[in-house]
């Protein structure tokens, strides 16, 4: 049995999962120094209701070694199935500004889940000045359509909203619009329906 935990690390996308077994974990240091070795390099005493040893591992999800992108600044991140696979998909933001040199940069990642923990298709939902400095996700279905959308707020920029394109997310172009100011201050959900039906899409 597994669970997972992520965790958004500056410019890596990582998660840990949690596993169990009959044995503890080796190549850690037993803790016989009376208490006072370092946590990471102890072996795990924790253990479930079965008796089974609890112990974590890190899987890297997302960085510039993995997925070739520079990310930086992570912020936040959101976990939906947003293909409908039966896989969770991670949504990460990374305000990427790492010098302060007036040009608004940012990245919205997606990594589409698979059967494997180290196995994640990955995709730059958007980039650049559209998502200055994105700071945090949302998802959820704004549309009524089945499929999950997603809403960024930018530091640098503005709400934007991605429209989830239903089979083809892994590969199609999602719409996205930027709502007016007055939809922004207003922040309903009827308001957001609204503004995005009858708001131009942005291209």
């Amino acid at each position: 049995m597994k669970s997972i935990v992520v965790l958004g690390i500056i410019s890596t996308l990582c998660f840990a999962g949690c596993t169990r077994s009959s044995e503890s974990p080796s190549g850690a240091a037993a803790a016989t120094d009376g208490g006072n070795a370092p946590v990471a390099t102890l072996q795990t005493r924790a253990l479930s209701a079965a008796g089974e040893y609890i112990s974590w591992r890190e899987h890297i999800v997302d960085d510039k070694a993995v997925g070739g992108v520079s990310i930086a600044g992570s912020d936040g991140l959101a976990i939906a199935d947003l293909d409908l696979d039966g896989h969770d998909d991670i949504v990460s933001v990374h305000e990427s500004d790492t010098e302060y040199d007036g040009v608004a940069d940012g990245h919205i990642r997606i990594a589409f889940g698979s059967t494997s923990p180290d196995k994640w298709e990955l995709a730059t939902l958007s980039e650049g000045a559209e998502v200055g400095a994105a700071e945090d996700v949302a998802i959820g279905d704004v549309n009524r359509d089945g499929y999950p959308d997603v809403v960024v707020a930018c530091e640098l920029a503005h709400l934007i909203y991605f429209q989830n394109p239903g089979k083809l997310a892994r590969n199609a172009r999602w719409a996205r619009i930027i709502p007016q100011q007055a939809a922004v201050v207003r922040s309903s959900g009827y308001f957001w329906r609204t503004s995005i039906k009858t708001a131009g899409w942005k291209s």
